[in-house]
């Protein structure tokens, strides 16, 4: 146990001091979610593990008074210009996941960063799971983007209702692939991985609500984010020879 702490301080000691911070968020991810944990077995062997893919009870309307939509109101709430610092947000975020697509934050005002860093806590997504800033995003886009985006989230339980209609309970769904042409914050991704479906990808064209449904996609849809070669293609494979 002594020797995994202090592998695990020196790795985040090196993920800090050689990368800059890039990736460090990922270093606490399978700490606190089942999905996580279960996606690092499978990284690590190469197999999909035996046991089902961890279902998500995500929580619908998180409304203004709910202490996770709380949260992100307390990262912002020093900052005059809060669409700058929810964008800024949203890249402080991405970056420390490890995200490709985000690798330099110096444009982030260093004292934006260091309250960043000092009032979020990554447990409160995942004790209260579902699409917080795509709740976030809707109640505040109309000062910001709605004239621009046409954005307005698909409520929940036709989220849930969809996924249930359209996939059939079995086994098998790992095999299965889901995409969606218009994701917008990837709540319809959400409810269709809980049907067991690893293989999910989406399209959106306007790039902060595409950032917010990469956010979900990193908190909650493990294998979207970090995909393994190997595995995918024992998938296909196995999609192949179900016929499926």
């Amino acid at each position: 146990m002594k020797a995994h702490k202090h592998f695990e301080s020196e790795l985040k000691k090196y993920v800090i001091e050689k990368k800059g911070g890039h990736g460090l968020y990922r270093l606490y991810l399978q700490d606190y979610s089942e999905r996580w944990k279960w996606w690092s077995i499978a990284l690590y062997t190469g197999r999909l593990p035996a046991d089902p893919y961890p279902e998500i009870e995500f929580e619908p309307g998180l409304t203004t008074s709910h202490a996770a939509y709380q949260m992100i109101e307390r990262l912002l709430e020093p900052f005059h210009e809060k669409r700058l610092a929810f964008l800024n947000l949203l890249d402080h975020l991405l970056f420390h996941f490890g995200d490709p697509s985000v690798t330099d934050i110096s444009k982030i005002p260093e004292e934006q960063k260091r309250h960043f860093r000092n009032t979020i806590d990554l447990r409160t997504f995942f004790k209260f799971p579902g699409d917080l800033w795509g709740h976030y995003l809707e109640n505040n886009m109309s000062k910001w983007e709605r004239q621009d985006s046409a954005f307005f989230t698909t409520p929940d339980y036709i989220c849930k209702m969809m996924a249930d209609i359209t996939i059939p309970d079995s086994p098998n769904n790992r095999y299965l692939s889901f995409n969606d042409p218009c994701s917008g914050t990837m709540r319809m991704g959400l409810y269709a991985s809980n049907k067991g479906i690893l293989d999910i990808s989406a399209q959106e064209i306007h790039p902060t609500i595409y950032k917010v449904g990469l956010i979900n996609a990193w908190l909650y849809l493990p294998p979207s984010v970090m995909p393994s070669k190997e595995i995918n293609k024992f998938i296909k494979e196995e999609r192949k020879r179900l016929n499926i």
